[in-house]
């Protein structure tokens, strides 16, 4: 089995729905948190990830961050942020 560490921009909207959906059944808390979707559609998720990349969650008291999903080619494992 090949494992890979990909950046969010590079899954798909159905490989993340497949990821997010199996969490939200089981009413379990995401984590990280930032992979939740928090209602958001796969696009506006997608832009809030890239935002979070800059300054911008800087003047929230955050620090910006990158989220990466591990794969294992065929879907996905876990996530995690850096």
């Amino acid at each position: 089995m090949s494992l890979n560490l990909v950046r969010y921009d590079e899954i798909s909207e159905e490989n993340y729905l497949d990821f997010i959906s199996e969490w939200e059944s089981h009413k379990e808390r995401v984590v990280p948190t930032a992979a939740y979707r928090e209602g958001f559609s796969f696009l506006e998720i997608m832009d809030k990830w890239k935002e979070d990349e800059t300054d911008i969650p800087v003047s929230k008291g955050f620090v910006p961050s990158i989220l990466y999903f591990l794969t294992d080619g065929n879907g996905f494992i876990s996530d995690t942020t850096l």
